[in-house]
């Protein structure tokens, strides 16, 4: 049986120009999130400025994608990874730690070749330039494509999908920086890839939602924040049902986001995604998995059976 090693290499640097940002009053980054201040230690390109979580969500996604790679290579011949929101493939915490983002750390990981075809889709131009840059760097333009692709605007990520490899088995990675990408692309991506996909999806239940949620129910003057909420959940009267509306009114804001996860949940499932599965982030915000198979939540399970403190080796049984 296979063995991997859960300790990952995200080829961090200490970035000493970091202004170790701690609010948005004093960040120094521009409207794609770049730093401002310093660039890369590496290679000299522009940076994203990240919170401190963002090495346990590379960590959950590789242990995930590496089990994901290994077990269906075989079986299905063709797999396909899609990133919504990549990013510019490199990153700095705010402890002035540069580091590999998602997009490069799928990229450089020993079981990419086994896809054939990977996708990065921002809506940046800027980014994805970045991003391109990046990946020609170490050889991986062959079957890494950087995609500029609004989320908002669905023909625009389907079309990516109808261009590479459209028979695969898909990974799709969700990484937006809060609850704003709408349901109807994900439905729109699950019906483009004929149900053959898995999905991972960044939650932030925590950092935006539950925070927001009494005065998005109660409050007439945060209603763009309202249907924003509305667009992420493909329903639009979830805030002017009974138990949201008492929830709000008493200032529950746990059962807020409870029934908020609950609602989304449901959607999933009624796509067809019924194996799912939550995993914190630090209390900050959640990796949603969700899949139409048993085995995919299986191979979830044992991916993020440890997490990032205790890495070790342990036996994925395939």
């Amino acid at each position: 049986m296979k063995r991997f090693n859960t300790t990952i290499d995200t080829d961090v640097h200490d970035n000493a120009g970091c202004d170790r940002c701690r609010n948005s009053e004093v960040r120094h980054t521009d409207a794609d999130g770049l730093c401002t201040k310093v660039r890369s230690v590496v290679d000299g390109l522009p940076v994203r400025c990240v919170g401190g979580w963002a090495n346990d969500k590379i960590y959950y996604l590789l242990q995930y994608f590496q089990i994901f790679a290994k077990g269906m290579a075989k079986k299905w011949g063709k797999l396909r990874y899609v990133e919504i929101c990549s990013g510019p493939g490199r990153c700095c915490t705010r402890n002035c730690k540069e580091q590999d983002g998602t997009a490069l750390s799928i990229v450089k990981n020993e079981h990419f070749d086994l896809l054939s075809d990977a996708l990065f889709i921002d809506y940046s131009t800027n980014v994805i330039d970045i991003l391109a840059k990046r990946i020609e760097s170490i050889g991986k333009t062959a079957h890494a494509h950087a995609i500029v692709g609004d989320y908002n605007d669905q023909t625009s990520i389907i079309r990516a999908l109808e261009q590479f490899s459209p028979e695969s088995l898909t990974l799709c990675f969700i990484d937006p920086t809060d609850c704003s990408v709408p349901f109807e692309t994900v439905r729109s991506i699950f019906q483009a890839t004929r149900g053959r996909c898995d999905m991972l999806i960044s939650f932030f239940d925590g950092l935006d939602f539950h925070r927001n949620a009494v005065n998005a129910t109660l409050n007439k003057s945060f209603a763009r924040l309202q249907a924003k909420y509305a667009r992420f959940l493909g329903t639009p009267d979830f805030f002017t049902r009974k138990e949201i509306v008492e929830a709000a009114q008493t200032n529950r804001y746990s059962d807020l986001s409870m029934l908020f996860r609950q609602h989304y949940s449901d959607k999933l499932n009624a796509l067809g995604l019924q194996y799912q599965s939550w995993k914190s982030v630090k209390n900050f915000y959640h990796l949603l998995y969700a899949s139409s198979s048993s085995r995919g939540l299986d191979f979830w399970d044992k991916a993020t059976k440890y997490d990032p403190v205790g890495q070790q080796e342990f036996d994925f049984g395939v």
